[in-house]
């Protein structure tokens, strides 16, 4: 892959163009790649909820022992078969019949 050459402080001096953002896109690590189309994803959604989700920095920190445990207890409940459908859960709610 080339690798495009721009001043990275362009963007701050004037506005953004497509292909500005275009030749930003190009010089992108591979690995970076699913990042920026789930930040540009979010840019481009007018669904509130999932522009907020898309748009919220990805969870970093480790997860406890405690919470590894209770992971994987439920993923063994599923497998059971002990979980409530959607449905039983409506009715359980009352907003189905």
């Amino acid at each position: 892959m080339t690798r495009h050459k721009m001043d990275p402080l362009r963007v701050l001096r004037t506005p953004a163009t497509r292909s500005d953002l275009h030749a930003l896109v190009d010089t992108l690590p591979d690995d970076e790649l699913n990042e920026a189309a789930r930040y540009l994803t979010g840019l481009a959604t007018a669904d509130p909820v999932l522009r907020a989700l898309l748009l919220a920095p990805l969870e970093d920190e480790e997860l406890e022992p405690e919470e590894l445990e209770a992971i994987e207890a439920g993923r063994q409940a599923y497998e059971r078969g002990e979980y409530v459908s959607d449905e039983d859960l409506a009715r359980e709610l009352g907003e189905c019949p």
